[in-house]
């Protein structure tokens, strides 16, 4: 059984910062896949790798639907995140948008329009 958008947006409302290790964690199997999900701009800017392309397609409908909003973490603050859910990509992690020659990680999160504070806190 796949994941609907419906579904995501409703994990990404309960879990404000969610990564793309939350993800696996809460869809599993449905959403495994061997597409890689990349800035369409810079081809070695990846964002994830090793899920299906529906489940990225549906995460992309959310963002240009304005229902949810993605935060790129350059450097090494998208490493704790990520780690904290057990799961990185095994990449060097990129410092900014640059057309790098080998691929990078850009790590993000991903949060519901007015479910955060521009500090990060959860609004009540």
């Amino acid at each position: 059984m796949k994941v609907s958008k419906e579904e995501i947006l409703n994990f990404v409302k309960k879990m404000p910062h969610t990564s793309f290790s939350e993800f696996i964690n809460e869809f599993g199997e449905r959403i495994e896949g061997d597409f890689t999900y990349k800035n369409k701009e810079y081809e070695n800017l990846i964002y994830w790798s090793g899920l299906s392309k529906e489940f990225f397609e549906n995460l992309d409908k959310l963002l240009k639907e304005g229902k949810i909003e993605g935060t790129m973490h350059f450097r090494s603050m998208g490493i704790l995140i990520y780690s904290t859910g057990g799961m990185t990509l095994n990449l060097p992690i990129a410092n900014r948008f640059y057309n790098y020659k080998r691929p990078h990680w850009v790590p993000i999160t991903f949060f519901a329009p007015g479910s955060v504070s521009k500090r990060g806190g959860k609004i009540s």
